[in-house]
């Protein structure tokens, strides 16, 4: 809570009716996939962020739908919370647009609410279809995480065949070789979901820290993201 209080950009206004989150839900840019590959194995989530129109949503929206996808899931499913999550982020269609979006200090942010504000383990990470100029945020985003997340990040370009070793295809939907059915089909069952979950998300609202209560240093934006401390040698008397 002491992060999420310090994100109000992620985790503050997450009704999922107002009309643009609406629509992030409608478009499916991130979606679990049904089955597991083994019954006490993690979950399965696909990320598509060239789904999204990033002349019309920022990275912070996108992002913050995805905090909703996860604080639904840490409330249902047990996978998710006992054997953690492994992601395939597609990256087909997007462009140099959608990277530009990725600040350091966001990155530094997402992560920082990724590793240290969220209980849930990130098992691995494929990447599919990957376009040029990928590879600027792939390093960005691995200069922030520690060594055991790096060492589960998996680059397969368009070789499906090279994701299929580590995810089979009876995972998949239909769209990537798979046999968990047609995408659209995930898509409009998490679509009810979310919205069924409109007023846990409003009553969220009321929780946080109070920084002024803290013994010692706060936890906020500036001590959690900023660069305090880093140069502090130079102050000149």
């Amino acid at each position: 809570y002491s992060v999420r209080t310090a994100l109000p950009e992620l985790m503050r206004n997450r009704d999922p009716e107002e009309a643009k989150i609406k629509e992030l839900i409608e478009l499916g840019s991130v979606i679990p996939l049904p089955n597991t590959v083994t019954p006490d194995g993690p979950r399965i989530i696909l990320v598509r962020p060239g789904v999204n129109d990033p002349s019309k949503f920022t990275i912070q929206e996108i992002f913050k739908y995805n905090t909703m996808m996860a604080d639904i899931m840490m409330k249902e499913d047990d996978n998710l919370i006992v054997a953690g999550q492994m992601g395939i982020l597609d990256l087909s269609n997007t462009t140099m647009a959608h990277f530009l979006q990725f600040s350091p200090s966001f990155v530094k942010k997402a992560t920082m609410w990724s590793q240290e504000g969220s209980p849930l383990r990130q098992k691995g990470f494929h990447y599919v279809n990957t376009p040029s100029g990928f590879e600027m945020i792939y390093n960005m985003f691995k200069n922030f995480l520690n060594e055991k997340n790096r060492s589960r990040l998996h680059v397969h370009g368009s070789n499906l065949d090279s994701l299929y070793e580590h995810i089979p295809k009876s995972m998949l939907p239909a769209e990537y070789g798979g046999e968990a059915g047609p995408l659209q089909d995930l898509v409009d069952a998490w679509t009810k979901k979310v919205l069924s979950y409109k007023q846990h998300f409003l009553e969220d609202e009321q929780y946080c820290t109070d920084e002024k209560k803290r013994p010692g240093r706060p936890k906020n934006a500036e001590t959690l993201f900023g660069l305090e401390g880093s140069f502090r040698k130079l102050e000149v008397d």
